[in-house]
């Protein structure tokens, strides 16, 4: 079963296993579960580590775009991890950004047989951007819960750290 999300609201996973990076930058940070009643499901754990790995990539999304003079609409991602569609769409909905996968989600390994065959001058440097192809976006869906779970998210990170 899905959870409610108004059962949720004030449940967040602490992805800090290596400290908390940017914008905060806190090595003593630490991975946590906050906000447990003896209510919460299986699921809803589940979806509070995803909504805990959207939020915390957020912040560094809304770093990024704080510093840079140039709007940015959309994001694309890449690793095991974006192929779950439901992380990508939260990613999407708390960052307000078209969020992007490319079809070749392992994007080093392929930057590195991309670079080879440029270095055996197989294909020119100008090749490479044909090469990439999109493989699904997601799109902001404009909910509530969405801004207040954000809202929450960062009184949370600003009263720990």
């Amino acid at each position: 079963l899905l959870s409610k999300k108004e059962d949720i609201e004030d449940l967040f996973f602490l992805p800090f296993f290596t400290g908390i990076g940017s914008p905060h930058w806190k090595s003593e940070a630490q991975g946590a579960i906050i906000g447990l009643t003896r209510g919460t499901t299986r699921n809803d754990i589940s979806r509070a580590c995803l909504e805990g790995i959207a939020l915390s990539v957020n912040d560094s999304i809304q770093a990024l775009t704080a510093d840079s003079d140039t709007k940015v609409d959309s994001i694309c991602v890449d690793g095991g991890a974006s192929m779950n569609n439901f992380l990508l769409q939260l990613q999407s909905n708390f960052s307000d950004k078209k969020i992007i996968r490319p079809v070749v989600i392992e994007t080093t390994a392929y930057g590195v047989a991309l670079g080879s065959l440029v270095g055996c001058n197989l294909i020119s440097l100008d090749e490479i951007k044909n090469l990439w192809k999109e493989d699904q976006s997601f799109t902001p869906k404009n909910e509530p819960y969405f801004s207040t779970k954000l809202a929450k998210w960062k009184k949370l990170i600003e009263k720990i750290y």
